[in-house]
């Protein structure tokens, strides 16, 4: 099964790409699985921590991730597909992974 990794950031542009797969769906020979991706910049310091614990700070990181992901999830669900679930520590090994694949069948 093909797998696509799209990266969110809750951009049109990143939106965009999710309607671009969407449309490419059904010309591929079996319903690709999508995995969207979307990676929160660091923008706590240490200074900060200091006042705030570390489940706070991954509770704000969540929260933004879920956000910047919600449009794309609404398209996905509207077109009748949905994303993989995919844990943080295993994103660089799938993403790896997609890579390799492309690269194998583009060689």
């Amino acid at each position: 099964m093909r797998r696509i990794l799209i990266a969110i950031d809750g951009s049109d542009n990143a939106l965009r790409a999710v309607r671009q797969v969407v449309s490419l769906a059904p010309e591929l020979r079996e319903p690709p699985q999508l995995l969207l991706a979307n990676v929160q910049p660091v923008v706590v310091s240490g200074g900060v921590r200091t006042f705030v614990n570390a489940d706070q700070v991954d509770t704000w990181y969540r929260s933004e991730g879920e956000k910047a992901l919600a449009s794309a999830r609404d398209l996905l669900a509207a077109a009748g597909d949905g994303p993989i679930g995919i844990a943080a520590g295993e994103l660089i090994p799938a993403a790896r992974n997609t890579l390799n694949r492309l690269i194998a069948a583009h060689a």
